[in-house]
């Protein structure tokens, strides 16, 4: 009876041995099963960018960090994450980029046959899809343009986030990000 026992005891912990071990290798060389290594925690307190522009690290940071405190924190958590220097400084700087801007933006200014414009239609708040869209469409760059098209303030979790991704994108690379709303009955009820 008790070998029985030493047995079960070893058959059921060799699996968890195993995967332990496996665990252990990855994490001192994720490379030796062709993995990439998992990214560095986020900076969880997001800082002004010290020359008063953000880069394009900055905004990645910044996408990063809210991506992973959303998932991570309480929402109660968010003035720790974004202090108020912070939002104040993007909100402002994006202000004034967008009272510079006419009503009707032609985008057709730097676009070659190489540049792609990608139209986002209703991002409704929806931080995590917007995220997987700027990924999976391809970040802004020289390239390619990005249209958001309103429906910013209507639904979602974490529409405060949502927007100061799309605010960071717009000090970063103003021309290759542009803002309409387009206001059906609906949305002025």
């Amino acid at each position: 009876m008790s070998s029985f026992k030493s047995k079960l005891s070893y058959q059921s912990l060799n699996p968890l041995l195993n995967r332990l071990f496996v665990g252990l290798l990855l994490r001192l060389n994720p490379d030796i099963i062709g993995l990439p290594a998992p990214p560095p925690p986020p900076q969880i307190t997001l800082s002004w960018p010290s020359d008063g522009q953000p880069s394009l690290e900055w905004v990645h940071n910044l996408m990063y960090t809210f991506d992973w405190s959303s998932r991570k924190l309480p929402p109660t958590d968010l003035p720790f994450v974004l202090p108020v220097n912070v939002f104040d400084s993007l909100v402002l700087t994006a202000s004034k980029i967008l009272h510079k801007e006419p009503n009707c933006v032609r985008i057709e200014e730097g676009i070659d046959q190489d540049s792609t414009v990608v139209v986002v239609g209703d991002v409704h708040w929806q931080l995590h899809d917007v995220l997987f869209l700027l990924k999976d469409a391809g970040f802004p760059s020289e390239n390619r343009f990005f249209v958001f098209n309103g429906d910013y303030v209507d639904r979602g979790a974490w529409g405060l986030e949502t927007f100061l991704v799309l605010l960071a994108w717009k000090v970063t690379f103003s021309i290759l990000i542009q803002f309409y709303s387009f206001a059906f009955f609906f949305e002025i009820l």
